[in-house]
């Protein structure tokens, strides 16, 4: 139409990346420490929560899914709390 902007093919991939822009910079602090541990040779490791959530997904697989949210916040508590 006469007037109109023409949208660009790029601007969906615009606002994806502005959107990930704003995630780097609200996480800016905990990135630079991240690449600083990285650059000193430390290392770190998420392994504890990893294996609490292979715990967790494999109970839940093996009950046949949880028949209540209340009753498997329960008794994951129980055995992990």
């Amino acid at each position: 139409m006469v007037g109109e902007k023409e949208r660009s093919p790029l601007t969906p991939r615009l606002g994806a990346w502005l959107a990930s822009a704003a995630t780097l910079r609200s996480w800016r602090e905990e990135v630079r420490l991240t690449l600083e541990l990285r650059l000193t040779g430390e290392r770190y490791s998420n392994g504890m929560a990893e294996n609490l959530n292979g715990r967790i997904a494999t109970l839940i697989k093996n009950s046949s899914g949880p028949p209540s949210f209340e009753r498997a916040r329960r008794r994951l508590l129980l055995l992990f709390g």
